[in-house]
């Protein structure tokens, strides 16, 4: 597994977990949190796909 796979599971976690406690008290820094991870890891994966067609 490469470290960018390592990333994308840190990641995955951290936005299961952040969404399960904006679910029940969220508010704008955690939205806008879960927003940043979201965009983090879509280029986390793009740079890993770029890296799997190399």
């Amino acid at each position: 597994m490469t470290n960018l796979a390592h990333i994308l599971r840190f990641l995955d976690d951290e936005i299961r977990g952040l969404q399960a406690r904006i679910s029940s008290y969220g508010n704008a820094a955690q939205e806008a949190k879960l927003v940043m991870l979201k965009d983090i890891r879509a280029l986390v994966a793009s740079l890993e796909n770029r890296r799997a067609s190399a």
